[in-house]
């Protein structure tokens, strides 16, 4: 229902749209800036595979990608469990379908 997330730093606001979420445990951890392309691939395909929606939303390993974890308890009374976002950077310029269209990831003063 709502698949973008908003970031607002002071100097630039940046939009992200949701392409998986999914519950795992602790071993989803991945480091990315030291993470090959092939590797990059990999994580996305099986976060989108894990997903509990398919969201249709295509993503490579040269899109910007953030990931958003919390605890759960989802399946039971551990503290190893996780509950999964990933969204990748919307391009600078790309309309938006709100019924008041903005362009995505511009100037606030645009």
């Amino acid at each position: 229902e709502n698949p973008f997330i908003y970031f607002s730093p002071s100097e630039q606001d940046y939009v992200f749209q949701g392409f998986a979420s999914y519950y795992t445990d602790l071993n989803f951890g991945y480091n990315y800036a030291q993470m090959s392309q092939e590797d990059f691939q990999k994580v996305i395909a099986e976060a989108k595979a894990k997903s509990l929606s398919n969201y249709n939303v295509p993503v490579t390993s040269e899109d910007k990608i953030v990931t958003l974890s919390t605890c759960t308890r989802v399946h039971g009374n551990t503290n190893n469990q996780r509950f999964v976002v990933m969204a990748k950077l919307v391009p600078v310029g790309t309309p938006s379908t709100h019924s008041n269209p903005i362009a995505y990831n511009s100037s606030i003063d645009a």
